[in-house]
């Protein structure tokens, strides 16, 4: 049994205005300290279960660990306790008094039986508009109403589900359409019904969204 680890996308607030000189940016995880976290935990020899973490960091003095969040963490708790405790080490030398720096620290492990990862659940990778919908959580009280004949459809997203952790990403596929900000606003805060036990593999990994020339009507 092998494993993999990956960092999922992150989101860094700097204490200076974005772009400018002199941004203070977090301190990270290393990517080899989370390998031999992995390793540590039994390499190939133990049967680890994909497991999943996403925390919120925030450096608030440059000689003193971050206060953490954890928004998610699911599969081996080990894992989780690990990135966290490795997460508390971290500091951020350029973070000034009365400016916090804070940044997402995420990152999945997954498992791999001999040649090929074991097949993990999760959304599929390409799905229709109504496909998502369909899997909206208490879809009865949404009480929207979008219509994407004036959002110059058809058009496509990238959604990664991470609700009700936090949003979900939403970005659009080609050139932004500023008439389309309301539905993507939609699309960042609806919770889907993903079992508790999918939501592992399932939370931050993308799909594109293909979404059509249509009304659509949920009032």
């Amino acid at each position: 049994m092998l494993t993999w680890t990956a960092r999922l996308a992150a989101v860094l607030v700097l204490s200076a205005a974005a772009g400018t000189a002199g941004a203070c940016e977090a301190s990270r995880i290393p990517t080899s300290r989370i390998n031999a976290l992995v390793k540590t935990m039994g390499g190939e020899s133990f049967q680890m279960d994909p497991s999943t973490v996403i925390a919120r960091l925030t450096f608030t003095a440059p000689d003193a660990p971050p206060s953490i969040e954890t928004l998610y963490a699911g599969g081996d708790a080990r894992y989780a306790q690990a990135i966290l405790a490795e997460a508390a080490l971290l500091r951020t030398p350029c973070v000034t008094a009365g400016a916090p720096v804070q940044s997402l620290e995420s990152h999945r492990v997954s498992v791999r039986q001999g040649r090929a990862f074991a097949p993990e659940p999760r959304l599929k990778t390409d799905l229709q508009l109504g496909d998502v919908v369909r899997l909206v959580r208490d879809l009865k009280s949404q009480n929207v109403k979008f219509d994407l004949r004036e959002m110059h459809c058809p058009f496509a997203v990238r959604f990664s589900p991470f609700q009700p952790y936090m949003a979900n990403s939403v970005h659009e596929v080609g050139d932004a359409d500023p008439s389309r900000a309301p539905f993507l606003e939609w699309l960042r805060n609806v919770s889907l019904n993903i079992p508790k036990d999918m939501m592992v593999t399932a939370i931050g990994r993308e799909s594109v969204v293909a979404v059509p020339c249509a009304v659509l009507d949920l009032s």
